[in-house]
């Protein structure tokens, strides 16, 4: 197959930052910031087939809730997301973009929320963790 596609991560630092917040406020409620994938198909001569994309957000890190959230180490935990508010299993390739029609261009906005792990105690300071985004190609 001589087809691709390009990703775009929005924003364009590949980071989700979630600022500054204090254990009360995390403790209370969830912090949520959203993300965006946008998927282009190439356009060339050899690009004549159509194609589907599966993808999967892939991650070494602890997994708890049915392998649904990240635990980060410090007493935090990461979901994500979909636009229906359905929160995805992390390490599980599912359908992401299905090309075989005249699509060219694919969007979909995400959510990452984090919130505090009960009773485990939060550790104060900066975190962070990786989650990478992979893709197959059907």
């Amino acid at each position: 197959m001589d087809c691709s596609v390009n990703f775009a991560i929005s924003p364009e630092t590949q980071v989700v930052d979630f600022g500054r917040f204090n254990v009360l406020d995390i403790r209370r409620h969830t912090m949520s910031q959203q993300f965006k994938i946008t998927t282009t198909k190439s356009q060339n001569d050899q690009c004549t087939d159509g194609f589907k994309v599966s993808s999967s957000f892939y991650t070494d890190e602890t997994l708890i809730d049915e392998d649904k959230s990240l635990l980060i180490g410090n007493g935090l935990k990461l979901r994500l997301l979909d636009e229906n508010a359905s929160p995805y299993t992390f390490n599980k390739y599912s359908e992401y973009a299905d090309f075989t029609s005249d699509l060219l261009v694919y969007e979909k906005t995400y959510t990452a929320e984090l919130s505090s792990t009960p009773g485990t105690p939060i550790d104060v300071g900066p975190f962070d963790t990786v989650v990478l985004f992979k893709i197959n190609y059907n």
